[in-house]
This record gives structure tokens, C-alpha cells and sequence, in this order.
């Protein structure tokens, strides 16, 4: 599920609905409302909690390209940050640089 969270926007542009688990969790519980019980046993109850998928034929090739399109997105800015890194260690040198990684990661938080 969580590796599916990062393509969502992607899969909206799309015009189909994703919903998260809380919407979701909403949803069934919604069907679970004693109204909806006392109808079961009188009619079927169908609902259709899928977003408009189904009228993606080819929701396998867009997820896998919005997949790839994420990983060259994070190698790039991977390389941009590792990038940045060398021209700052170059500029203010490498002990500055742990420095304040130092103080960043070990700061005490005021109480």
C-alpha cells in the first residue's frame, strides 16, 4: 500500500478516485449502518468503492510508468542533493559540514 500512496496523484490526473484507508475504513462502515443490514436480507446491496478503474484498460503499463517517472525523479534529486554537498564541502569545507550535522542532529529540544 504504501509504495501505491506515491503514485496516486498520478493515477487521479487520470480522473479515477483513489481513496485512502480512513476514507476507505468511512465507506464499509458506512455500509455496516443498520439501515444498510436491515435492507440485505430484502435486496442485494452492491457498492462500488473501486474509483473508476475499471475503465482503465491499461492500468498495469500507467501505474509501471508512473512507478518509473517517481525512481528517475528521486535519482535525480539524489544527485542534485549529493551535487550541492560537494560544492558546500568545497566552499565551507568538510568539518563546517559535520559540524553542523552534529548540531542539527544532536540539538536539545527546549522543554
Amino acid at each position: 500500500m504504501g509504495w501505491n500512496n506515491s503514485i496516486t496523484e498520478g493515477i487521479e490526473k487520470l480522473s479515477d478516485r483513489t481513496l485512502s484507508q480512513p476514507e476507505m475504513a468511512f465507506n464499509l462502515l458506512g455500509l455496516m449502518a443498520p439501515a444498510i443490514v436491515d435492507l440485505c436480507p430484502i435486496e442485494l446491496v452492491f457498492a462500488n468503492l473501486n474509483g473508476g478503474f475499471q475503465y482503465v484498460s491499461n492500468l498495469k503499463d500507467v501505474s509501471a510508468q508512473l512507478r518509473q517517472n517517481l525512481l528517475e525523479t528521486c535519482e535525480f534529486r539524489k544527485a542534485a542533493t549529493a551535487k550541492t554537498s560537494i560544492e558546500y564541502k568545497m566552499v565551507k569545507g568538510a568539518k563546517f559540514l559535520r559540524n553542523c550535522t552534529k548540531r542539527l542532529l544532536f540539538s536539545r529540544i527546549p522543554t
